[in-house]
């Protein structure tokens, strides 16, 4: 029976009269969940203090699909895109995440360039694609993070998130040998010089004083020290290790870092 002639029944209209409320209820709904007065920016960052990520993101993507131009939303959900660890996720379904976390990064920035947190997601989400990324994109990526991270503690030098990334940055390119280096000139250009060990060691002491209860920069003290292995460092090192233990850890990855730290002094000792 053609629609119109549906219509006409006194079944089709009311047939008709039902799909138009069911599309009315499932529209109120969605408006209501976007609206809901127990959803807000701040149980987000409670959350994350909380380090309960996977909840904050379902939270703050419920937030930015109210308003996706709303950059506090963006930075959000960029940042738990980034930082979350997925034990047993496809490599693939992980990259697709970090891809969106440097998109929603990046949107933000469009609108806002004067936003610390967005460059820190950035940077963020870069080092992670990086984590399985060609050597191309490893080195364009290793500059972009740079640019990121050092935009972000222009704007924010209390962030101690970039300060981490950048003594990584300093780290992984002060151990670049002169001929890596020339390689490196030769087949991307200029960008990753003056990576020293020292920066290292000046930007992850800088972000453990604003974060004294992340071990992790503790850790990476301690890392650092032990691969630029001049004199007394191995000291340093185990000084930093034991550092690392002496904070509790607040969430499985902080657990995993002291476990790492404990084996590393008893190598050490």
């Amino acid at each position: 029976m053609p629609f119109r002639n549906i219509l006409k029944h006194k079944s089709g209209k009311a047939f008709f009269t039902g799909i138009v409320i069911i599309f009315l209820w499932i529209f109120v709904i969605e408006a209501g969940a976007y609206n809901r007065p127990d959803i807000s920016l701040k149980q987000v960052i409670e959350l994350r203090s909380a380090f309960k990520y996977e909840e904050a993101l379902l939270i703050a993507s419920t937030l930015l699909r109210s308003d996706s131009t709303n950059t506090q939303y963006l930075n959000q959900v960029s940042f738990l895109m980034a930082i979350q660890s997925y034990p047993g996720q496809p490599e693939t379904i992980k990259q697709l995440k970090y891809e969106k976390s440097k998109y929603l990064a990046e949107k933000s920035l469009q609108r806002n360039k004067q936003e610390a947190d967005a460059y820190y997601n950035l940077a963020l989400a870069l080092g992670r694609i990086s984590e399985n990324a060609s050597v191309k994109i490893k080195i364009a990526n290793a500059k972009a993070i740079r640019v990121a991270s050092e935009k972000a503690l222009q704007i924010n030098p209390k962030m101690a998130g970039p300060h981490h990334i950048m003594g990584r940055w300093h780290r992984v390119v002060a151990g670049f040998n002169a001929f890596e280096m020339a390689m490196i000139s030769t087949f991307f250009g200029k960008g990753l010089e003056g990576g020293t060990y020292e920066d290292a060691l000046k930007h992850f002491k800088k972000a453990h004083e604003l974060e004294p209860l992340n071990p992790t920069h503790c850790f990476e003290m301690a890392n650092t020290y032990l691969e630029r292995d001049d004199s007394g460092d191995e000291k340093n090192a185990l000084v930093w290790f034991q550092k690392t233990v002496e904070i509790a850890p607040r969430s499985e990855d902080e657990k995993m870092v002291a476990k790492h730290a404990k084996s590393m002094i008893a190598k050490l000792k």
